[in-house]
C-alpha cells in the first residue's frame, strides 16, 4: 500500500514540474515575440518615408483638413476635402472657396490662432446646410514662418439629435412652468432642486427663494414626519407612486392643503431624485370640514330628540298606568259605596 501511494506523489511532482517547466517556456516566448515586434517597428520606421508616412495619416482621417497662410491663401487640403469641394483649391483664398465672399469672413480666427492660440468652435456652413466641429492651430515651421491649420469634423448628426432633445427638453419645460399643478424635485436629503413657477408662486415665494433649502421646511410641523416617511418610502420602492395629503405653509403663515405624489426619477448620471406634485384641495378641505361640522351638528340633534323622545314615552306610559291604577280603585271605591248605602 505504502509503494503505491510512494509511485502516485512521485507522478504527482513530475506533472507540477512539467507544468512550471511549461510556463516559464511559454514567457520566454512572449518576451522573444514582444523584443521581435519591437524590432521590427523600429526597423518599419527606420526604412519608412517620413513623408509618406505622415500623408497616409492625414488622409486616412475622417474629416477635413486644410492649412492657409496669414493671408487666406489655402497651402493644403487633404483628399476628402478636395473630393467634397470638387477641385483641388491650394492657393486660392479660402473664404472664396468655402464662403462665396470676396473679403476674410468677419468671424475668422486667423489672427487669434497666428497669436499661437488654439480655437474650437462649432459652426453651421449655410452652403451645405451642415454642422462642423472645428479645431483651429498653429503650425510652426524651422524658418520661422507659420500656418493655420484647421480640421473639420462633420457633426450634423449630432447637432440634429441635440435639437430634437432641445426641443422636446422645451416642451416639457413649457407643461413644468406653466401647468396648474406644483412641481418639485428634491435630493436624496430634502433639497428642493428646481421648482415651477406655479408652485412657488402658490407658496408666495419666488423660485429662487425656494431652490437650494429643505423641502420639509415648506410643511406643517405635524406633517414633516409623514412626509420624510414617504420620500422614504419612493426610494424603498422607486417603481411606486406614493400618495398623500398634507398642510403646507405660505409664506405669509396661512395652511394650503394639498393632494400630493411623489415618485423617484432616475437621472442620466444614474443619481435618483424626487419629483414632487401637488394639487391645491384647500377649498375641498374647507367644505369636508363644513360637512363635517353640519353632519356633527344633526347628530347632536337627532341624540337630544331621542333622548326627549324617550322622556317624553316614559312619561305617557307612566300616566297610561296610573290611570289604570285609578280606575281599579274607583272600582274599588264603588265596592265599599254598595256596601255602605245597603
Amino acid at each position: 500500500m505504502l509503494k503505491v501511494l510512494n509511485r502516485k506523489v512521485n507522478k504527482i511532482n513530475k506533472c507540477k514540474g512539467k507544468s512550471s517547466e511549461n510556463n516559464n517556456l511559454h514567457e520566454t516566448k512572449r518576451k522573444v515575440l514582444k523584443s521581435r515586434s519591437n524590432k521590427d517597428y523600429r526597423h518599419f520606421h527606420k526604412h519608412q518615408d517620413p513623408e509618406l508616412y505622415y500623408k497616409a495619416i492625414i488622409e486616412a482621417f475622417d474629416g477635413l483638413i486644410y492649412i492657409c497662410s496669414s493671408d487666406y491663401r489655402i497651402e493644403f487640403m487633404n483628399r476628402q476635402f478636395i473630393d467634397k469641394i470638387g477641385y483641388d483649391a491650394t492657393g486660392e483664398y479660402c473664404y472664396k472657396v468655402f464662403h462665396d465672399r470676396t473679403d476674410a469672413c468677419p468671424w475668422c480666427v486667423n489672427k487669434r490662432v497666428f497669436n499661437g492660440e488654439t480655437v474650437r468652435y462649432e459652426t453651421m456652413i449655410p452652403k451645405e446646410n451642415k454642422w462642423y466641429y472645428v479645431m483651429n492651430t498653429p503650425i510652426y515651421y524651422k524658418d520661422g514662418t507659420m500656418s493655420k491649420q484647421s480640421l473639420m469634423i462633420d457633426i450634423t448628426e449630432k447637432k440634429i439629435i441635440e435639437n430634437a432633445l432641445k426641443e422636446s427638453e422645451d416642451k416639457y419645460r413649457i407643461l413644468y412652468e406653466n401647468n396648474t399643478s406644483m412641481y418639485f424635485t428634491v435630493n436624496k436629503n430634502g433639497i428642493i432642486i428646481s421648482v415651477n413657477h406655479f408652485g412657488a408662486g402658490q407658496l408666495g415665494y419666488s423660485v429662487e427663494e425656494l431652490i437650494g433649502t429643505s423641502v420639509l421646511n415648506l410643511f406643517h410641523p405635524d406633517d414633516r414626519k409623514l412626509v420624510s416617511e414617504q420620500f422614504e418610502k419612493c426610494f424603498i420602492n422607486p417603481d411606486k407612486v406614493e400618495y398623500r395629503e398634507f398642510r403646507k405653509i405660505r409664506k405669509d403663515g396661512s395652511i394650503l392643503w394639498v393632494k400630493e405624489s411623489a415618485r423617484v426619477i432616475n437621472k442620466a448620471d444614474k443619481s435618483q431624485i424626487i419629483l414632487v406634485v401637488c394639487d391645491d384641495i384647500t377649498k375641498r378641505k374647507i367644505i369636508e370640514e363644513e360637512l363635517r361640522k353640519s353632519r356633527d351638528e344633526l347628530t347632536q340633534r337627532v341624540k337630544e330628540l331621542e333622548e326627549f323622545y324617550d322622556l317624553a314615552v316614559g312619561r305617557e306610559l307612566r300616566m297610561i298606568e296610573i290611570k289604570k291604577q285609578n280606575k281599579k280603585l274607583k272600582e274599588e271605591l264603588a265596592k265599599f259605596n254598595v256596601y255602605f248605602d245597603e
